[in-house]
């Protein structure tokens, strides 16, 4: 099966924007929620876009989305066994600004970095 490496970009884009709408105040999800074929993601890549859409097209490249994940080299999260953890905000403030070592699908577009930083001041109000 054909690799579509360079979708990949457009993937992880938008996995940041899920995680940052559905991650709650730990900025979480579990990979399992990800990848269940009822699961809100699929359903919502399925249904959104075109069963050839770039993201759709990565997605099916790989048995699930554990395994989807795990080439990722110094992306925005870390994947902890199940889960999905986002990093510190110093690690996404630096991967924004273009200083990751690793290709460039890790940069985090202006406008995703911007809602990550509105639901970071949200949250913190929410943890006072």
């Amino acid at each position: 099966m054909e690799k579509y490496h360079g979708f990949d970009k457009e993937f992880y884009s938008y996995l940041f924007d899920y995680i940052v709408e559905n991650g709650g105040l730990r900025w979480q999800i579990i990979v399992a929620d990800l990848g269940r074929p009822c699961s809100n993601t699929v359903n919502e890549l399925q249904g959104k876009y075109d069963a050839k859409h770039n993201l759709n097209l990565f997605r099916k490249q790989y048995g699930n989305m554990y395994e989807a994940l795990k080439p990722i080299k110094d992306p925005f999260f870390v994947l902890d066994s199940s889960v999905i953890r986002m990093k510190k905000p110093s690690d996404i403030e630096a991967l924004h600004k273009g200083g990751s070592t690793s290709s460039c699908y890790e940069e985090i577009s202006k406008d995703a970095y911007t809602r990550y930083q509105q639901k970071l001041h949200e949250n913190e109000q929410k943890e006072v």
